[in-house]
């Protein structure tokens, strides 16, 4: 029975899946501790976990629990054979005793299932696409309960998140090499080049960064270049400090860094929306946990200054969230080294960076802070060496239609005061300096794409409709309220598609339907 100490069936399993997700490497180790934890609990001889792959047509067995080790990966099925394929069909609990006298039953010779008296197969979905299944065998005939079914199922939805997000991860990484390869193919065409013909060499009128578009556009014009302030990797513990002062010290930058932040979250909501500053109210529920406040005054109690006791607390938060496999968590860790930030800049009496003139935001890392503090108007585009998508300042980019790229690897150091960016966030390219040919295309292609939005502008009220006379209704993708003013601009009918992950992301607590 999947029943814990306290009656609550498969609270612990649950928990461990968990706990499993985050120590994991990959998604084939992932599996493996999943059947192997799944397996013990359920007290059954076999657990196993199939995924379906060739669009959705055939499964493959991709990690077990009592099979043998040298069928995981080499067991296929079509999804009209065999039990677990009969899941898949019908989108619903296979639950079988004595499968091997079912008219679906498949033998295999590498499985040795004809030994085995109880089959029970859950599919796996992503939202409602089955991606694959997991199956538990038993030796003994068993009859399963609806109680440990549902237990079962709760555990494959669980197990599907861990699926879909990994093949994301697995789909982003082969982008990511599949950028590396065009770059090297372009250098080499470059060298090529400039070998037999010096004239023609792409290094004489300047360089280029490849980088991960996070959202689209061009953009021209001189750099920004943030400066890394602030940082907590330098900190030197100071001796004999005066410890009541310290503390004194560090209640005075916590209170100001939380009015800056209650600052910053009345900015931002007033240039995006209350949603897009939510983001901030996290910052600040955590500048008033008192756990989190406890542990650094513990750490100047012990002797340390309050700058090295707000680094040695902020780390441990921070190497906790890095660790995560998870992205969206993973990138938790930003949030963390912007609230470190601030308190240690309250500390010191420094101030925030400031930009005066337009140009190409250019910075290893771009906190949340920063996009709530810098003047928007001045941002024509966003380039960070980091490379996470699912950061808030990329979230507040997209919600200001500003071109950025992100991953883009020595951007700082490669990248001169005094030099002229063109900055391509479709092509995933940023240019260093170019020279007049491909200034000269890029003025080009700005000047079509402004002539195309003045053709569209003069489409935009009217009705859509085909020459047929057909009407059809066009409706809008929304992740962010800010997103609902450029909806309203080009005359959307409705909201197509609402991305309800950006709300869960910004909150530390659940936002209501509202």
């Amino acid at each position: 029975m999947l029943t814990d100490n306290n009656g609550k069936i498969g609270l612990s399993t649950l928990e461990d899946i968990s706990n499993i997700i985050l120590q994991s490497h990959d998604l084939r180790e992932t599996l493996d501790n999943i059947v192997r934890l799944v397996a013990g609990r359920v007290k059954t001889d076999v657990c196993s976990i199939y995924l379906l792959e060739d669009a959705g047509q055939r499964l493959r067995l991709m990690a077990s629990r009592g099979l043998p080790q040298d069928s995981v990966g080499r067991v296929t099925m079509r999804i009209d054979e065999g039990l677990t394929g009969l899941a898949v069909q019908q989108h619903q609990v296979v639950s079988i005793q004595e499968p091997q006298q079912h008219p679906r039953f498949r033998y295999f010779a590498e499985t040795h299932e004809e030994d085995l008296h109880s089959f029970l197969g859950i599919p796996l979905f992503d939202r409602r696409t089955p991606i694959g299944v997991i199956v538990i065998q038993t030796q003994e005939p068993r009859d399963f309960s609806q109680r440990e079914i549902s237990t079962l199922s709760t555990i494959a939805f669980q197990v599907s998140t861990v699926v879909v997000n990994a093949r994301l991860l697995d789909h982003i990484h082969e982008k990511e090499k599949e950028s590396e390869r065009f770059a090297r193919e372009l250098e080499k065409t470059r060298q090529s080049m400039a070998e037999t013909d010096p004239s023609s060499s792409p290094a004489l009128n300047g360089s280029f960064l490849k980088g991960r578009p996070a959202h689209p556009g061009i953009a021209t014009g001189p750099p920004l270049i943030l400066d890394e302030q602030l940082g907590l990797a330098d900190i030197i513990d100071e001796q004999d400090i005066d410890t009541e002062k310290e503390c004194q010290e560090l209640d005075r930058a916590l209170e100001e860094a939380r009015i800056q932040t209650l600052y910053m979250e009345k900015r931002v909501a007033e240039r995006l929306s209350e949603d897009d500053a939510a983001i901030f109210h996290s910052h600040l529920m955590i500048l008033e946990d008192r756990g989190f406040c406890q542990k650094i005054y513990a750490k100047i109690e012990q002797g340390h200054c309050a700058a090295y006791a707000l680094k040695k607390v902020t780390g441990h938060y921070i190497d906790a969230f890095e660790k995560m496999e998870d992205p969206y968590l993973r990138e938790r860790a930003a949030d963390m080294r912007d609230i470190g930030r601030r308190i240690l800049s309250s500390l010191r009496g420094e101030t925030v960076q400031q930009i005066t003139h337009a140009g190409i935001l250019v910075a290893r890392e771009i906190l949340p802070s920063d996009m709530a503090s810098l003047d928007h108007q001045y941002l024509l585009g966003i380039v960070t060496e980091t490379g996470e998508q699912s950061s808030h300042a990329v979230l507040m980019a997209k919600a200001l239609g500003i071109p950025a790229l992100t991953g883009v690897k020595g951007a700082v150091d490669s990248i001169a005061p005094d030099a002229h960016l063109i900055l391509d966030a479709k092509s995933g390219t940023l240019y260093i300096n170019p020279g007049e040919e491909i200034r000269d295309e890029y003025r080009r292609l700005s000047q079509d794409i402004a002539k195309e939005e003045y053709r569209l502008e003069e489409l935009r009220d009217l009705p859509a409709r085909t020459l047929d006379g057909v009407d059809i209704t066009l409706r809008a993708n929304i992740g962010l309220l800010a997103d609902v003013e450029i909806a309203l601009k080009n005359r959307a009918d409705g909201v197509g598609l609402y991305r309800t992950e950006f709300p869960y992301m910004v909150r530390s607590d659940f936002p209501n339907r509202e």
